[in-house]
């Protein structure tokens, strides 16, 4: 019986030690997540509803937002219908930012694109990524997921469009809106990555889609816990220390992006 007990009481004490081993690493982590310098956005060219190439690289020296799009996906288009991405590419356009929105849906096609747009009468430009490889190139996971690109062509934001999920709040805080607010003023972006809400992307199922190598902006320093997944970063694990049963598609040896 005594050695039973003294056998739980190790087992505790390994526990908590464990614990809070943990618990201090992610706090450094945190702190050098901070520090850490944006990465490079991947280039990519995509057609627009027009059939014309669009290449990120056209958009040197400039502040570039990108908006992952789905009409059908019902949290997306109540954003949509709000006329919160209008009114944010319209409010910084004369500034210099160029908003491009991105439909990753695998079922989509460039035609339906084309008639929502002209029915929408979008101010920007509507891309076809139905493949699936800018998307996953960016880690983009919800519609609506936003990334805004600073004038060097790094990831200063990755996330939620807002901090209102439900669509309930009547002043919410609109991250993009705050991020371009402080890039304009050369500051560095406060808050540069929030969890993105909305429905899923819809990538074609696994052995249709073309895979890529997840994007290394916003990746914890090597060897720092993830804050989900609980391993180190270059531990098998899925993009943005998410479980893996929820990002399954994206696992395995994945080449690094191309595309056309």
């Amino acid at each position: 019986m005594k050695r039973l007990m003294r056998a739980n009481l190790v087992a505790i004490a390994l526990l908590s030690a464990l614990v809070i081993g943990w618990a201090a690493a992610r706090e450094t982590c945190t702190a050098e997540e901070k520090k850490a310098e944006p990465r490079k956005a991947p280039a990519f060219t995509l057609e627009d509803v027009d059939g014309k190439k669009v290449n990120l690289s056209d958009f040197a020296d400039k502040i570039v937002v990108l908006e992952w799009a789905n009409p059908g996906c019902p949290i997306w288009l109540r954003v949509h219908k709000a006329g919160t991405f209008r009114t944010l590419a319209e409010k910084y356009k004369d500034k210099g930012v160029v908003w491009l929105a991105i439909n990753s849906t695998h079922t989509s096609d460039r035609e339906k694109n084309r008639k929502f747009a002209e029915a929408e009468r979008l101010p920007y430009p509507y891309l076809d990524d139905r493949a699936g490889t800018v998307g996953k190139a960016y880690g983009a996971k919800t519609t609506p997921h936003m990334f805004v690109l600073d004038k060097n062509g790094r990831l200063a934001y990755a996330g939620a469009i807002d901090n209102d999920p439900s669509g309930r709040k009547e002043k919410p805080l609109n991250y993009v809106d705050q991020a371009l607010t402080e890039l304009l003023a050369g500051k560095a972006v406060s808050v540069p990555k929030t969890e993105p809400y909305g429905c899923s992307v819809k990538y074609a199922p696994l052995g249709d889609a073309v895979h890529v190598s997840p994007p290394r902006a916003f990746h914890p320093p090597t060897g720092c816990p993830t804050a989900r997944t609980g391993r180190p970063a270059g531990a098998p694990a899925c993009p943005g220390g998410m479980a893996c049963a929820r990002h399954s598609r994206s696992r395995g040896g994945l080449p690094r992006v191309t595309t056309a």
